[in-house]
């Protein structure tokens, strides 16, 4: 099994000759990760956790070239409709539904959205590139209102290989839900708090997978996201959970999940050291 992130929260899972693609986005100009709609020009299941501007607004140019199925809630799919997702391609799922594609078993989870907390709204709008950027942030702006979640958060429960595995879309879990424990590989998005360790070591205390995937932690759509440096997440995580592994992973090169633990353990690039 074989995971590739291209940025911001979009990933590729590949098992057993089956491929799925989840969240994609196309970055916005001066974005950290930019990968054109052809780069997924071969995926045929396109998963979407939510609605936001990053994580659907690249699908329909993605489905026009690839043919894919999408597969998503009620609020996306209405959205993707209405902005050029094409009809007799949309899946509608629901929390509690269940996928197979090929040999790998999707169950779709409720989730929920990170609250952006006011020290990084404050933080964005002192920024000098927010109003040097004006036309990113005019976009981005028009675009948070075209692109609502309306609550609809979902997490997929991934099983191939033996392996199971949990993404989240964002970072956050919802109240009284019974998550499964011990997942073998956690993909956790870090972005969207001014303290985001904080924000994540709960969700890893409550779901206590094996190993911890970050994503979304670049800069996809400047001047409103930043970089996020993890150096002190996987600190922190060293001295509490000293055997979770984590993985930062490079944009663009595959990731070998059925390898052996200790090749994966702490995959941290070098800009984040």
């Amino acid at each position: 099994m074989k995971i590739t992130w291209y940025g911001t929260a979009s990933i590729v899972l590949e098992s057993g000759g089956e491929r799925i693609l989840f969240d994609p986005f196309v970055q916005l100009r001066g974005g950290e990760h930019i990968f054109p709609p052809d780069t997924f020009a071969q995926e045929k299941h396109i998963f979407i956790t939510h609605g936001h501007v990053d994580h659907l607004l690249s699908v329909p140019d993605i489905q026009k070239i690839s043919g894919a199925d999408i597969y998503c809630t009620d609020r996306p799919a209405d959205t993707l409709e209405h902005y050029g997702g094409r009809y007799g391609q949309m899946i509608r799922i629901t929390p509690g539904d269940r996928i197979s594609i090929g040999g790998i078993q999707v169950t779709v989870l409720p989730g929920k959205h990170i609250s952006f907390d006011w020290r990084l709204i404050v933080v964005v709008l002192s920024r000098p590139q927010t109003y040097l950027q004006l036309r990113n942030s005019l976009f981005l702006a028009k675009m948070h209102h075209r692109f609502p979640e309306n609550g609809e958060i979902v997490i997929y429960q991934i099983e191939a290989e033996g392996k199971m595995l949990l993404l989240m879309g964002s970072l956050g879990l919802s109240d009284g839900v019974d998550y499964p424990r011990g997942a073998d590989l956690l993909i956790l998005p870090f972005q969207g708090r001014s303290r985001l360790s904080e924000a994540a070591l709960p969700v890893i205390e409550k779901l206590n997978p094996k190993s911890v995937l970050l994503d979304h932690f670049d800069d996809a759509f400047p001047p409103i996201s930043s970089s996020i440096s993890t150096v002190e997440f996987v600190k922190r995580m060293a001295e509490i959970h000293p055997d979770h592994k984590i993985i930062i992973p490079l944009a663009g090169i595959p990731i070998n999940i059925t390898a052996s633990p200790s090749s994966l353990k702490n995959r941290i690039p070098p800009k984040n050291v």
